[in-house]
């Protein structure tokens, strides 16, 4: 039975927090994925334009990706001032996935932009100003602590680097830093959730260096994994991100690279039937189709 307070939240339109957290973010991106299609493989981009609209409307919110595809097609259907004013408000709410969007280049903001008006580029000008302030208190915070443990990590593979000799001691060395540091990212996951766009907006490479890095650490892996995928649902963590560790620990055990991530010579080699098989698995986990085979940037460690 809904209480007086919820009750009294819908009646003014307001949906708590509780509820929000409810979304589960995988299954949003397959949503999405669906208007993904119809805008970039099909180009009815009225069709992608309704799609977007319908889950607005059932998840009370669309991420910053999904409204810069929306801009995408309101420019392909010759409505530039409305997709200069989606492009502001895009800018202006946090994005889930950045790292999938900056591989999908028709819908870079660079080119849709490309042939606006000055009035028109203003407009979306102002949604940078407001990008910059979705930074949270504790933004500044983490990346300090990733700043960190950036130059903790950085020292020791300096000092590999420049002295082969001692190798054996230093790789020693190297775990040593790795399971700090590790400890540091656990803690800061579990008190705030992973880093992701909500935490770092636009910075989300603190976070991934170290998550690269701890691939390799079975432990680390088994205890994490769950938690991680937890954090993709409740849209903390992005798909990518969490695809790519996957891939990346399926490298370190020499398992099968089940989402075709990492390794581009064999995306390449990729027949169509296992091209469709690597998409569904990505699919599963909240990643869109429009990630491409191979895909370039998460490839670099």
């Amino acid at each position: 039975m809904i209480n007086k307070i919820t009750l009294f939240f819908l009646l003014l339109g307001i949906i708590p927090n509780c509820y929000s957290q409810q979304i589960n973010f995988i299954e949003y991106k397959k949503e999405c994925n669906v208007a993904y299609i119809s805008a970039l493989d099909k180009k009815t981009y009225t069709s992608c334009l309704n799609q977007l609209k319908q889950i607005k409307i059932k998840y009370k919110l669309l991420c910053c990706e999904e409204y810069i595809l929306m801009a995408y097609c309101l420019k392909k259907t010759n409505q530039l001032t409305k997709s200069a004013e989606t492009l502001k408000t895009a800018l202006s709410n946090y994005a889930f996935d950045l790292n999938c969007y900056n591989q999908i280049g028709p819908i870079q903001i660079d080119s849709i932009t490309n042939g606006f008006t000055k009035k028109q580029l203003l407009i979306v000008d102002k949604g940078y100003e407001n990008a910059i302030k979705l930074m949270p208190k504790i933004g500044d915070s983490i990346i300090h602590v990733f700043e960190k443990i950036d130059l903790l990590d950085q020292n020791v593979r300096t000092k590999i680097a420049l002295n082969r000799k001692d190798s054996i001691i230093l790789n020693s060395k190297i775990r040593q830093v790795d399971s700090i540091n590790l400890i540091t990212f656990k803690n800061l996951i579990y008190k705030y959730g992973y880093p992701g766009e909500k935490i770092l907006p636009w910075n989300t490479g603190y976070p991934f260096l170290i998550l690269t890095r701890s691939a390799k650490y079975d432990a680390f892996f088994k205890e994490m994994q769950p938690i991680l995928l937890e954090e993709v649902k409740k849209g903390n963590m992005p798909p990518s991100h969490y695809v790519f560790w996957l891939d990346k620990h399926n490298e370190a055990i020499k398992a099968t690279l089940e989402y075709g991530i990492i390794d581009i010579s064999s995306q390449s080699n990729l027949d169509l039937t296992q091209k469709t098989e690597v998409k569904k698995k990505r699919l599963e986990l909240g990643l869109i189709n429009g990630f491409p085979i191979p895909s370039y940037e998460l490839t670099v460690e």
